[in-house]
């Protein structure tokens, strides 16, 4: 409140150079695509086990919270949301789909959206994107380590949890939560940044937000397309239910959270995750598997004007007035940076006239059921070896879309464009090189 205070009281001069920054930095974060791309997933990491949620490293501390035994499972459980009145939401007496965002539980309550929504979805937000980016995907047989086209050898088995790396501006969601749908009918549980679900509400009280109101305004904005598809905010309760629950959907994890979304120009393919071992411990606890997917291409896709560190240094206390905007987001340090502040601009970035093809790599599964999350080490190593695949994936796609005839930009749109196919790419067997 203080921090909003501050900024309220701020000279007219200063607010309106801070809205200009600020809408300048909006746009070229966004204009990639229709869809507002500065809206993030990101999770973060814990610090003890006890249980292993309890000081989970996330964006802001969490205050203790009540537990009662589940009779059925033996597994403790947060109490339920507070309910809301029945009249406020719309159910599909058919699918059990809730058409509204206001759930009384949004993770025991939620059901994934029927196929008409789907495709009126991915004809309106996602095709354009797709156009854009010509995304490729490659999944890995985890018995033989060999990669195929598609995502084939994405295992089906449940709880799973896909951890990557977040490309920049969190554009990478829009492409991988289609794909797993449309390719293995799996929908995913993303964790939004807590700034998605507090502007939101802000929006409806009146308030000021800080996201611009495309993000937040109603069920056709950002935030409710995340929510009518399973997003949930970021917390370590939340991650823990969604592991517990155990159901057919995946949960998308990006441990590098907001830091690496918002990464240099010389940090495009760097993984920024914490040393904390929790997501891997948790998994463990619920026997998940755990698939790393290596992401690239949203970095490409941008001209690089000024880093985010050098957006605090700017002149005339417009460096000074975009650290003030960024209070308000300060609980997006994870637990582990507690004590210090994070305060990180996105970079000032341009778009390029056509974005870079976008590539992903679901690498090899890992299976947690032979950890026991009690044992640090075992887990340590675990998370070690997940992190370690990743960043082959990483080196792997990289290595391999130099080999990609259509990587250029203005070729692949020219083809796609006249044949009306997407434009070929390297070969499988540039990634099973022995």
């Amino acid at each position: 409140m203080r921090e909003v205070q501050e900024l309220a009281s701020m000279s007219i001069t200063r607010r309106r150079a801070l809205t200009l920054v600020i809408i300048v930095m909006a746009l070229s974060a966004c204009c990639l695509s229709s869809v507002d791309a500065s809206v993030m997933q990101t999770s973060g990491e814990s610090t003890s086990l006890n249980p292993i949620f309890c000081e989970l490293c996330s964006f802001q501390p969490l205050p203790r919270f009540r537990r009662r035994r589940c009779s059925t499972a033996r597994r403790y459980r947060d109490e339920p949301a507070p309910a809301v009145d029945s009249n406020e939401t719309v159910e599909n007496t058919n699918t059990g789909y809730r058409d509204d965002s206001e759930l009384k539980d949004p993770i025991a309550d939620w059901k994934p959206p029927p196929p008409h929504v789907v495709h009126q979805t991915m004809e309106e937000r996602i095709k354009p994107l797709r156009r854009l980016t010509s995304p490729v995907f490659f999944s890995t047989n985890s018995q033989t380590c060999r990669r195929v086209r598609g995502l084939g050898q994405v295992p089906s088995r449940h709880p799973l949890l896909i951890v990557g790396n977040h490309q920049l501006g969190g554009l990478d969601i829009w492409l991988i939560v289609p794909e797993l749908i449309e390719q293995r009918g799996i929908f995913v549980r993303g964790l939004g940044h807590p700034v998605i679900f507090q502007d939101a509400q802000a929006h409806l009280n009146g308030g000021p937000t800080f996201l611009p109101d495309s993000a937040t305004a109603g069920k056709e904005g950002t935030f409710g397309l995340y929510q009518k598809f399973g997003a949930v905010m970021s917390s370590p309760r939340n991650l823990y239910r969604l592991l517990e629950s155990g159901g057919p959907e995946a949960i998308l994890h990006f441990p590098g959270g907001a830091r690496e979304a918002y990464h240099g120009r010389k940090e495009a393919h760097e993984l920024f995750w914490p040393t904390r071992l929790d997501f891997v411990r948790m998994a463990a606890k619920f026997n998940a598997t755990i698939v790393p997917l290596a992401g690239v291409g949203a970095a490409d896709s941008v001209y690089f004007v000024a880093d985010p560190e050098n957006m605090l240094e700017l002149p005339f206390g417009l460096g000074d007035a975009v650290s003030n905007s960024f209070l308000t987001v300060r609980q997006a340090a994870r637990y582990d940076e507690q004590g210090k502040d994070f305060i990180r601009p996105p970079p000032f970035i341009l778009p390029k006239i056509l974005p870079a093809r976008h590539y992903f790599l679901f690498g090899k599964a890992f299976e947690t059921t032979k950890v026991d999350s009690r044992d640090r080490e075992a887990c340590r190593k675990l998370y070690q070896d997940v992190k370690k695949e990743l960043e082959c994936g990483l080196k792997d796609l990289l290595r391999a879309r130099q080999r990609d005839p259509y990587q250029g930009s203005f070729t692949r749109f020219v083809y796609e464009q006249v044949t009306g196919k997407q434009a070929p790419t390297f070969s499988v067997k540039e990634f099973n090189v022995d």
